[in-house]
């Protein structure tokens, strides 16, 4: 098997030539190149959109701390009753720098950097939290799913972390359900 990464730059015809902004242009394309599995040639939307993600990861570790991210719920219903069986956490980033952002605007640069790791507990304990809440004051409590990303396979102690979680906040059985993301069985896959 032959594993290859092509980045390309078109050299300009005319004009002076910087060696520098060459190298730049054509090791950003390469390294687009090693993340989309694809012959990559640069552009001026590809460096736009590697700065995007560059500002997006220098604010990642500030909105985890400051609570950024936010949970919605989304209900799950039984198609024939129409009865809410659970719900599933959506995570939302509420951003001062940035605004509002759905997930499609970060969750595959966190899957690629290792972030949605942190991200999961966070959510998964926010969701602990909201159980424990409506425990305490009596509310009906409804299963909440909670994703997870498959790079907790490849994580050290995950399972004892998930136990550790569990017992800080001792929910009954049945209140909380973990889903591994669609992007684990792809990612396993090559």
């Amino acid at each position: 098997t032959v594993h290859y990464h092509i980045g390309l730059y078109a050299i300009p015809p005319a004009g002076s030539l910087n060696p520098e902004r060459l190298i730049d242009c054509v090791m950003l394309a390469h390294m687009e190149s090693v993340a989309s599995h694809e012959t990559t040639t640069y552009n001026e939307s590809l460096h736009d959109e590697l700065l995007k993600q560059k500002q997006l990861e220098n604010l990642m570790d500030k909105a985890l701390q400051n609570g950024e991210f936010q949970v919605y719920l989304q209900p799950k219903y039984d198609l024939q009753t129409y009865e809410v069986l659970g719900a599933e956490a959506l995570v939302r980033w509420q951003s001062p720098e940035l605004g509002f952002l759905a997930p499609t605007a970060f969750m595959d640069l966190f899957e690629h950097n290792g972030f949605a790791i942190p991200l999961d507990y966070y959510m998964l304990e926010t969701i602990c939290r909201y159980q424990q809440e409506r425990i305490a004051k009596g509310a009906t409590v409804l299963p909440i799913s909670v994703n997870q990303s498959g790079l907790h396979f490849t994580e050290e102690n995950y399972l004892k972390r998930m136990q550790a979680i569990a017992d800080t906040y001792q929910l009954p059985q049945g209140c909380l359900e973990l889903e591994i993301t669609e992007t684990a069985s792809i990612d396993y896959q090559s």
